[in-house]
């Protein structure tokens, strides 16, 4: 305690050029719209989020023999993941199907619901950041990369119907650098591989991928593939006991 004291006093506070603050951006906008022609109706789920972009682990009592790691959702996760599902909604409308509505879990339709949605859209994103940084005051760098993956569910039988995984071309992007945290000082090298992200930064990572995300699923939701899965479907649902009562 004395010696962080001690080095706190020596080392200047660093004033670095100040950040503009970074605004979530999580909106996509169809490049294009066309009528609706067909009585297909879809349902959009709430994505589910994997990798570490989504999480951040928080180091309790750093240096100290009771030393702990938790893990949380990092900020702004859930705003993204609701708009993703309004946006991907708006996608399929513009792609000429009519809406089932949006649900945050196909447990959370009812029956009448999934009689009605000929198919559920049920998105997963995959995301990891690879995140660097060379020494306290200094930047981190950080490569991002992933996968979208689009799953279509008959919603009564919840048999999969058509899956289609797409992966995100990787970017990087460096990040200014965070305070000195002189707590860590003794407990975590300087070179190394963390997930700890400011908010700042954290919002910029999030809107380069929400924006080539949201691009890749218009390029790859292509309306006369998803409209030939109807048949799939109208099979399945002869097969199935499970139309006939809820």
């Amino acid at each position: 305690m004395v010696t962080a004291s001690l080095l706190a006093g020596c080392v200047p506070a660093q004033q670095g050029p100040q950040t503009a603050a970074a605004v979530p951006n999580f909106v996509f906008t169809p490049p294009s719209t066309a009528p609706i022609k067909t009585n297909m109706s879809i349902g959009i789920l709430k994505a589910e989020p994997l990798g570490n972009l989504w999480v951040e682990q928080i180091t309790l009592q750093p240096g100290l023999p009771n030393q702990s790691t938790v893990t949380r959702p990092r900020m702004y996760v859930d705003q993204l993941l609701s708009s993703a599902q309004k946006d991907m909604e708006k996608i399929l409308v513009a792609k000429g199907f009519p809406t089932a509505g949006t649900y945050p879990t196909l447990d959370e339709m009812t029956y009448s619901e999934k009689q009605r949605a000929v198919l559920i859209l049920r998105p997963t994103f995959e995301v990891n950041a690879n995140v660097v940084r060379q020494g306290y005051g200094s930047g981190q760098t950080a490569t991002v990369s992933g996968t979208v993956t689009l799953e279509m569910i008959e919603p009564v039988t919840r048999e999969k119907i058509w899956l289609k995984r797409l992966t995100l071309e990787p970017f990087t992007k460096v990040l200014p650098a965070k305070p000195v945290d002189f707590g860590s000082l003794f407990s975590v090298p300087p070179q190394t591989n963390d997930t700890q992200i400011q908010d700042n930064s954290l919002i910029l990572l999030l809107n380069t991928f929400y924006a080539t995300a949201m691009q890749k699923v218009w390029d790859h939701l292509d309306p006369q593939e998803i409209g030939d899965l109807k048949r799939q479907v109208d099979e399945v649902r002869k097969n199935s006991t499970h139309t006939a009562h809820p």
